[in-house]
């Protein structure tokens, strides 16, 4: 209780999360449905309510017509079953998925897409730069 008190009233604890991608997960499964998610979990032998949210990496309208598995990221509130699911996999409707630590994009700088952290008034290269393909971006000019 004291410990609490040096805080003040105004904090709030997180979960610690852990963030899996699984690979090769069937389309059908749907990822907002509380059920689908208990049912991975009972056939995988994992705590109940470990995992906490499930998100595919894209989006369902950028898929292809005739996909029928695809990439997902798992967030699971224990290290311990995230662990569970890494060694073992986890069972998707029938199909085990296997699993690896989800590791965040590295931020890049806006204009000149250096992936180390310098500011603009420090940037060599003050120029928008397009992320995908590094060429310089030119502003587009409109005839009235």
């Amino acid at each position: 209780a004291q410990f609490l008190q040096c805080f003040g009233t105004d904090i709030s604890l997180l979960d610690c999360t852990y963030k899996l991608l699984i690979e090769f997960v069937p389309i059908t499964l749907d990822v907002e449905c509380p059920y689908s998610l208990f049912s991975m979990e009972s056939s995988s032998n994992l705590a109940l309510e470990c995992i906490k949210s499930a998100v595919w990496i894209k989006k369902p309208l950028h898929r292809k017509k005739d996909q029928k598995v695809t990439h997902t990221i798992f967030t699971f509130n224990t290290i311990k079953n995230a662990n569970i699911v890494v060694c073992q996999g986890l069972n998707i409707e029938g199909h085990k998925a296997c699993g690896h630590r989800h590791y965040s994009d590295p931020t890049r700088y806006y204009h000149c897409q250096i992936l180390d952290h310098h500011f603009i008034k420090n940037c060599p290269k003050y120029t928008k730069t397009c992320r995908t393909y590094g060429n310089q971006i030119t502003p587009l000019k409109i005839a009235l």
